[in-house]
């Protein structure tokens, strides 16, 4: 057997001791570990695998379905494209394969329903039609000029897309005051003076509910013109004609009276409004007359007649 110098064999276990530490040091990676690492740090939307898990859902709005707008189908957790099938009442709607239903499909009590399909998923979801209010378009005043004594007629305009009956409250407001007079659609001509500011609250119904009262803006009450309330006698025996006329202002202004077109000597008195006329013997025959009354603010109201004189030998 041969023999190794001591020195030598010394120096060939160390070499030995240092190549084994260093194998239990840095120990070879396994190529397959940052590919799954990679697999499994998956952000939210960006890999279709994480996609395919995600559950499909349909939502309708608006949720208080009405006529008045149409109904939208909201898709989430959806992948790839998709197919929609609308149903009112439990019959398909034909050609209608968007997100959109148009509101002229249904109606009031109308059960609508949606299936959306996507990536081998259903889901679907439906809402009940309900009733849509009725609503006011405007409210209009008759007559044209409002003053005392004449009365005021609201005539509302309103729509119901449902096409249900719609019947009015009113509510009349008296310079900003409630009115309590049970009038309706009409404010009685004395229920109100020159200068009043007049309102009406119009509120819509019909046969399911109420909608959204309307509030129209004031008008302004007019100065009352006077008028006649006496009628001039149809005959007379007398050389004198003698006439009192009589007028009213609803307003209660003071009147004037006048004349306007009569035969020569015939005269009014401003204040009484009498009209009185000396016949003379060539003044028979028709005769026109015009007498006016006038208010202190300028209105003015004419009665017009005539007088068939006949004389006597």
């Amino acid at each position: 057997m041969r023999t190794l110098p001591h020195s030598l064999l010394i120096g060939s276990l160390v070499l030995v001791a240092l190549q084994v530490g260093c194998e239990r040091q840095a120990p070879p990676v396994p190529q397959d570990r940052p590919q799954k690492a990679a697999q499994e740090q998956v952000e939210p939307g960006a890999p279709r695998a994480a996609q395919d898990k995600a559950e499909l859902q349909v939502s309708l709005l608006p949720a208080e379905a009405t006529k008045k707008n149409d109904l939208r189908a909201v898709v989430s957790g959806a992948a790839g494209a998709l197919s929609f099938r609308w149903e009112i009442n439990g019959q398909e709607i034909e050609g209608n394969a968007g997100a959109l239903l148009s509101n002229d499909l249904f109606h009031a009590g109308d059960q609508v329903s949606v299936m959306v399909r996507a990536n081998g998923q259903k889901a679907s979801s439906e809402v009940l039609i309900g009733n849509s209010p009725p609503e006011i378009l405007e409210v209009n005043y008759g007559p044209s000029r409002v003053y005392r004594g004449v009365a005021i007629v609201a005539r509302p305009e309103a729509v119901d897309l449902d096409g249900d009956a719609v019947t009015f409250e009113y509510r009349w407001l008296v310079n900003g005051e409630e009115n309590f007079f049970p009038a309706g659609d009409t404010l009685p001509g004395d229920q109100f003076h020159k200068g009043d500011r007049i309102a009406v609250e119009v509120l819509p119904v019909d046969s399911e509910g109420e909608g959204q009262p309307y509030l129209t803006g004031e008008i302004v009450v007019g100065n009352a013109p006077p008028v006649f309330t006496s009628t001039p006698p149809e005959s007379f025996r007398a050389a004198l004609y003698s006439y009192p006329a009589r007028a009213e202002d609803g307003d209660g202004d003071p009147l004037n009276y006048f004349l306007v077109t009569g035969p020569a000597g015939m005269t009014i008195d401003q204040k009484s409004g009498l009209v009185q006329w000396p016949i003379a013997r060539d003044q028979g025959g028709e005769n026109l007359v015009k007498i006016g009354v006038r208010d202190g603010d300028g209105l003015e109201a004419i009665q017009e007649f005539r007088l068939d004189i006949a004389l006597q030998e």
